[in-house]
């Protein structure tokens, strides 16, 4: 593999595949390529997914579509940039614990003492949580999935600079190319909102078919997330991230206790966080309110959530 930052695939990971086309597992068989990197190929059904610097590709077709346009130019109030997202992460990590207000869902994983060998984020989009997670020893491996490729070169980049490695895929989240109880971990900053119904069961589906924990942010339906929205909406003028709905707490619970998961614990991304963070990140130093309490909850614009198996 050419990028340094993707670890290399071994032959455990291979096994814990899973045909996207006629859901055989750890029928893999991987292939020189004169083409790509490398190539896994499918005895089973000839179907195949190849390497190209780094990424590990299971899409029968790529698209360049309305998320890799996002991460290519990025969006007024809320950056894109590598060297932006490096410099938030490095301030972050030298500012523990209280700086990680502005990562709530890291936050709450840190709070909880438990660690896990090996996770994946979906829809990692810059992988920031993961990476930061691995930069505590919250996590051992990290994999970062998503279905833009800029997001993961970014991701790629991100990680590269700040010295780490991950293995890096680029899929289709309702539809993962793993087996059942693969890994140990399984988060997401940013994605169930934007599915409704069916699509929406289907995500939190997978989402919790793979492993036995899930951590998840989202939008909560709080007067501040749309006051937030609203400046978004004036800086860019229109709403950049696609459809999205904010969702109750109660909501998420119910559709993870369909797929056999308990709430284990949840706290809050607050607007005051975010202001602070952002307004502090050209300066030297990130100097963060303590924990707020019922004022975190109360200017809350996201929930994040812990959700374990209940059989597990």
């Amino acid at each position: 593999m050419k990028n340094e930052c993707s670890l290399v695939i071994n032959d455990d990971f291979i096994l814990k595949l899973k045909c996207t086309h006629c859901g055989s597992i750890g029928k893999f068989e991987e292939k020189a390529s004169d083409t790509y990197d490398s190539m896994l190929f499918c005895k089973n059904c000839g179907s195949f997914y190849y390497f190209r610097d780094g990424i590990l590709s299971t899409l029968t077709k790529f698209n360049y579509g309305y998320w890799d346009t996002l991460y290519s130019k990025g969006v007024k109030g809320n950056s894109v940039q590598g060297s932006k997202l490096v410099h938030l992460v490095e301030k972050t990590l030298n500012n523990l614990p209280h700086s990680l207000l502005y990562f709530a869902l890291v936050d709450l994983l840190r709070r909880s003492k438990t660690t896990f060998q090996v996770s994946i984020e979906l829809g990692c989009g810059t992988g920031v949580y993961s990476l930061l997670l691995k930069k505590m020893r919250i996590i051992d491996v990290p994999i970062l999935v998503d279905m833009s490729l800029s997001a993961l070169k970014i991701a790629q980049d991100i990680f590269e600079a700040l010295g780490e490695k991950a293995i890096f895929v680029l899929a289709d989240a309702t539809n993962l190319p793993f087996a059942n109880k693969s890994f140990d971990l399984s988060l997401s900053g940013g994605l169930i909102e934007h599915f409704e119904g069916a699509s929406q069961r289907k995500i939190i589906s997978e989402h919790g078919r793979i492993v036995t924990n899930v951590v998840c942010q989202f939008p909560a339906p709080t007067p501040f997330y749309w006051f937030q929205r609203g400046c978004v909406n004036v800086l860019n003028f229109g709403w950049p991230f696609g459809y999205e709905v904010p969702l109750s707490c109660s909501r998420v619970k119910q559709l993870f206790q369909m797929e056999g998961f308990g709430l284990c614990s949840n706290s809050y991304h607050d607007m005051i966080s975010t202001l602070l963070t952002r307004a502090a990140l050209p300066f030297g130093s990130l100097t963060l309110l303590k924990r707020k309490g019922l004022i975190n909850k109360l200017t809350a614009t996201e929930i994040v959530a812990h959700f374990v198996r209940e059989d597990s």
